[in-house]
């Protein structure tokens, strides 16, 4: 039966076509995925109840495909909070993961922000041309992940310009600061190998 087809519903806990049948209610457009041989299907699923003569409930169930949709969905909600060239948090994704660390943050927590930026970079722009200047940033954001500690969010503000911000426990705070920075840097200085050459960062 459809109903037992081993989906996952987006808006229901148990299956619409569950609900449906046991309620008589009409329920439309509700998302569904089912795994398939080659790889994960979004459907669109509605149910409505049809009349019948005895007293066993019927419902009339119908799926659209809305893979390309959602996958298209998803990828507006991707570029509106990532950055497109280093694939970290842009500024608004980065301010809404901030507000969202700080409200959930316990009394007795402290929250650090560091700010990074790369001296010398509009040299390197200026000089070598702004596709090396994009493969140095996105080097430098390969290595603020790599680097960011475990919890913490890391995004780029625009430019040469990123920052870090860092969920601490209670405790030696200013030196796990301290350390913090230290490793952030000790990521960061080595030098970059573009096009057969090295450029430095500071």
């Amino acid at each position: 039966a459809v109903s037992s087809l081993p989906m996952g519903f987006a808006d229901h806990r148990s299956s619409p076509i569950e609900v449906c049948l046991a309620t008589g209610a009409e329920i439309l457009d509700t998302t569904a995925t089912v795994t398939t041989p080659t790889g994960p299907r979004w459907l669109s699923c509605s149910c409505r109840p049809i009349d019948v003569d005895d007293d066993t409930m019927s419902a009339l169930v119908s799926f659209t495909d809305v893979t390309e949709r959602h996958e298209a969905a998803t990828r507006l909600a991707w570029d509106a909070s990532h950055d497109y060239l280093t694939g970290l948090l842009n500024r608004a994704g980065l301010i809404t993961a901030l507000d969202s660390m700080l409200a959930a943050q316990h009394s007795d927590a402290v929250f650090a922000v560091f700010y990074i930026d790369l001296d010398g970079f509009s040299l390197v722009n200026n000089s070598l041309g702004h596709a090396t200047g994009d493969e140095v940033l996105r080097t430098v954001g390969k290595r603020l992940q790599q680097a960011q500690p475990a919890g913490s969010v890391a995004g780029r503000l625009g430019g040469d310009e990123f920052v870090l911000g860092v969920l601490l426990s209670p405790g030696d705070v200013v030196a796990t600061v301290r350390k913090t920075a230290h490793d952030l840097r000790d990521a960061m200085v080595g030098p970059v190998w573009i096009n057969g050459r090295t450029e430095p960062l500071r």
